[in-house]
């Protein structure tokens, strides 16, 4: 027994409300948004530096970035 996923015009005619219908597309949006994120941390912190070498002077010197402040706080 699969569960099946509803896609978009499907969640529109079972939800009752449109809150519910937002809530649900959300749920998507930030779902997907959180992988990337996600890839993103893993690229930026595992790849583009080695775990050795990370110590005070390399994350101050992110931090002192302002795109790496919202990235990170995202």
């Amino acid at each position: 027994m699969a569960i099946k996923t509803r896609n978009f015009n499907e969640a529109r005619q079972q939800a009752s409300t449109n809150v519910e219908l937002i809530w649900w597309v959300f749920m998507r949006v930030s779902g997907v948004l959180l992988v990337f994120l996600v890839l993103g941390h893993i690229y930026m912190n595992n790849i583009m530096i080695s775990n050795t070498s990370i110590d005070y002077d390399y994350v101050a010197s992110r931090f002192s970035q302002p795109l790496i402040k919202v990235y990170d706080l995202v």
